[in-house]
């Protein structure tokens, strides 16, 4: 009898762990089980699958190769004349937030005679705001994400676009889901610029300028990491309580990514020379005429997330278009005014432009043409030289035209497979994260951007967009795109991010 209770209770027991794994699982916080299957599958790393299966579960890739066994409880997408690719990343999206207005300076203002100020004001840091975290700034709205991800794109690294350093960048998935489960990574690196500072600023008004208050920035925050550190071990004079250069000390030990904006060959001059001095883990962001410096950036190790902004095609045409009016015709004061009644049966020609014209115009068109052609073939130069580069949709009016210029690039010479590897493993290694985004293999997190075709050719379109695992289709009629956050028990994936 006590045998046979030891048993009952056993089998009872089991029962019900498994109804609460049941439970759990119905309650998770990520998407539920989706298996696509038959599709062409471009893992991420070189490797290719011409007909195979990927499924996924509670929000990451369960398995991925031919022939893989699908139970009855899963969503299956038939694969026929599709192709999977690793979820597409833009490391560079200027949107999507609200940013607070700058308090006033709390700083008291010393007597530099009597007592010569060892650091710079609070009140002389225009633009100075490496406080701000953008996971706690942001404002995605379901009209912002639609068209990113009708353009494929899964996940996005949000930017500033103000200030000198414009604060601390996160890395979020475009789900619309609430900010706490749609964050992949907050404070993943640091916005740094040679710009103006805004809000009516006019000092620094100059590259030296910038410059200069970035260094000098650097050092206080250098020089209050120490003072700090000698208070906790011997006493003495405390530190000032100072978020903006606390918030820097995780730039200064190589802790935190610098992302910093340069397009020019001075500004990244002067970005190396950053680095160098202070030790700096950078990226270069924008990046439109690294091409230029591109030996002295393949030597320092740094990444380019290159910026695709270089305006339309400019065209060359061998004469200018007729002028609507002589060039040397007479004054307005000069004209006679004509009887309304006559009719007018003499019309002017429109002049003819000169020969001096005609080739000064040519060669502003050929000159205008070469530069775009420098610019659009600045990721191809990059590549070939084994920079590491992504792409950001920085100064873009839209995805679309992200997509055209992209295209662009792979037709002046960017390889298929770098282009790919911009989109999706190279910035997850620049930002650390090649372990959960960037390939389609097991255990990583279940974003994939499905297509009908080769993502280079203009014809293709995107099918599906999955994040965390919930499928979104650009087709279907809104009311029913937007994914239906299940009820949650627990408060994240056990740490898988």
């Amino acid at each position: 009898m006590r045998f046979r209770y030891c048993l009952f209770t056993y089998i009872a027991f089991t029962m019900m762990s498994v109804t609460a794994q049941q439970s759990l699982s119905q309650l998770s916080n990520f998407g539920e089980a989706i298996a696509i299957v038959g599709a062409r599958i471009e893992i991420g790393n070189g490797k290719v699958i011409e007909k195979g299966t990927v499924v996924l579960r509670d929000g990451l890739i369960e398995s991925v190769g031919v022939n893989i066994p699908v139970g009855k409880d899963i969503e299956v997408i038939k694969g026929d004349g599709l192709t999977i690719y690793p979820g597409f990343i833009d490391s560079g999206l200027q949107k999507g937030y609200k940013i607070p207005e700058a308090l006033p300076n709390q700083d008291d203002a010393r007597p530099t005679l009597i007592d010569p100020p060892t650091e710079m004001r609070e009140a002389n840091r225009k633009g100075i705001r490496p406080e701000l975290r953008f996971s706690t700034l942001l404002d995605l709205s379901e009209s912002t994400l639609e068209p990113i991800r009708k353009a494929g794109f899964t996940t996005a690294l949000i930017i500033p676009n103000v200030g000198l350093i414009g604060g601390q960048s996160c890395l979020v998935n475009l789900s619309g889901r609430a900010r706490r489960m749609a964050i992949v990574k907050s404070d993943i690196a640091m916005y740094m610029a040679f710009q103006n500072p805004g809000n009516g600023a006019s000092f620094p008004g100059t590259l030296f300028g910038y410059f200069s208050l970035l260094r000098q920035t650097l050092l206080d925050a250098h020089r209050m990491s120490f003072t700090e550190s000698n208070f906790r071990l011997n006493g003495g004079n405390r530190p000032v309580s100072d978020d903006s250069l606390a918030a820097l000390t995780n730039v200064l030990s190589k802790k935190q990514l610098v992302i910093a904006e340069a397009d020019s060959p001075a500004r990244i001059e002067r970005l190396g020379e950053l680095v160098n001095e202070f030790g700096l883990r950078s990226a270069i962001y924008g990046g439109l005429e690294s091409w230029r410096t591109v030996s002295t950036i393949s030597k320092s190790g740094q990444p380019v997330i290159v910026g695709l902004n270089w305006g339309e095609e400019a065209k060359t045409t061998d004469e200018m278009k007729p002028t609507d009016k002589k060039l040397d015709g007479p004054k307005k004061a000069d004209v006679k005014k004509e009887d309304p009644k006559k009719p007018d049966d003499k019309k002017e020609e429109p002049a003819k432009p000169s020969e001096d014209e005609k080739y000064l115009g040519t060669a502003v068109k050929q000159e205008r043409r070469r530069i775009w052609e420098e610019k659009v073939a600045n990721a191809s130069v990059l590549a070939k030289s084994g920079v590491k580069i992504a792409f950001t949709s920085r100064g873009l009016k839209s995805h679309d035209e992200f997509w055209t210029n992209l295209r662009s690039a792979i037709k002046f010479g960017l390889a298929r497979d770098s282009a790919l590897a911009g989109l999706t493993i190279m910035p997850a290694q620049i930002l650390g994260l090649e372990k959960q985004l960037g390939t389609i293999e097991p255990g990583k997190i279940a974003n994939l951007t499905i297509m009908d075709g080769d993502f280079v050719e203009s014809k293709t379109k995107v099918r599906y967009v999955i994040i965390d695992g919930i499928k979104f289709d650009p087709e279907a009629p809104k009311e029913n795109s937007s994914p239906v956050t299940p009820p949650t028990l627990t408060e994240g994936r056990g740490g898988s991010r």
